[in-house]
């Protein structure tokens, strides 16, 4: 996905000017593949060391994406019109709705 966002890739939750809209690959299954990530890797390292507090602040870390998603959708909204389309259609922030799906208390 960094490969994919290209110039457009930033850590201001702003859209740089120039920027297009990608919804192919695997941003077909989620919208924020990188942060889903990064949230895994700081899950798997939390309970691989067996560690309660980074646990939590994978918590927060999380608590802290989900505040900057929600600021920087509104800022693609803007940007972008069909960012609404789009977002409708993908309805996995962080982890894929087929997935979810498939969970025991899923839909």
């Amino acid at each position: 996905s960094v490969n994919d966002l290209g110039d457009s890739l930033s850590p201001w939750p702003t859209v740089p000017s120039g920027a297009t809209l990608k919804t192919e690959g695997i941003y077909e299954e989620v919208r924020h593949p990188m942060y889903a990530g990064v949230v895994a890797v700081m899950a798997g390292i939390s309970i691989l060391t067996g560690s309660a507090n980074r646990l939590l602040l994978t918590a927060a870390l999380l608590y802290a994406l989900e505040l900057k998603t929600e600021k920087e959708e509104e800022e693609l909204l803007d940007a972008f019109p069909e960012y609404a389309e789009y977002k409708a259609k993908v309805s996995g922030k962080f982890v894929p709705a087929r997935l979810l799906d498939k969970l025991p208390w899923g839909n």
